[in-house]
């Protein structure tokens, strides 16, 4: 898949108007690089309510007219956990670049199955890492790439608000690659090892 040419904003559609979707589209429409296509979702009430804040981009629930259309470059994908792999491996598989939200998908399988659909279709596979843009968090890196706050030895993290009580995902799907991102982001290199020990 060949790359917009830089002055050309990337036509986006978003898969899913739930509770995580509008954000996307909002930040799609509002983007300098990027023009919001078309929102799709199988909820008509999602639709009506999509069509309300966006007018000008196609409200669908046809997914695979989503596909087929050459003006859609890129997929947003904010639906349940249990369908990222499936729709994201259909976005890619029709040549689009696919930013999940995250997680990216269920198992380690999955997300394998997923980079090989984007190496295959020479596109961009993402997941929705937002606090990587979030300023305080650039200021920090900022800080640490300068050496203003030395090397860091030990770095504690801690979740205070719960956010949205979710059925399809437990506290380290949905909170802790925040927290990670972050780590990474900050550091700018990944784990080496990793535990974890969770209770319920």
């Amino acid at each position: 898949m060949q790359a917009a040419s830089n002055d050309a904003p990337v036509g986006v559609a978003v898969l899913g108007y739930g509770s995580w979707g509008p954000n996307l589209a909002r930040n799609v429409a509002t983007g300098a690089g990027t023009t919001l296509q078309a929102i799709c979702d199988v909820s008509e009430t999602a639709c009506q309510r999509a069509s309300r804040m966006h007018p000008g981009p196609r409200v669908t629930g046809d997914w695979d007219a989503v596909l087929a259309d050459d003006a859609v470059e890129a997929v947003g994908v904010a639906l349940p956990i249990a369908l990222h792999h499936r729709f994201a491996l259909e976005a890619l598989d029709a040549g689009k670049h696919v930013l999940v939200e995250k997680p990216l998908a269920r198992t380690v399988a999955e997300c394998d199955e997923l980079l090989a659909a984007a190496d295959r279709a020479g596109a961009v596979l993402m997941t929705g890492h937002t606090f990587e843009y979030n300023a305080a968090v650039e200021a920090v890196g900022d800080y640490l790439s300068r050496g203003e706050l030395g090397d860091p030895y030990y770095v504690s993290m801690r979740r205070t608000n719960l956010g949205i009580v979710r059925s399809d995902a437990n506290a380290m799907w949905s909170l802790a690659p925040h927290d990670v991102s972050i780590l990474c982001y900050w550091l700018r290199r990944d784990p080496v090892t990793v535990s974890a020990t969770a209770t319920s």
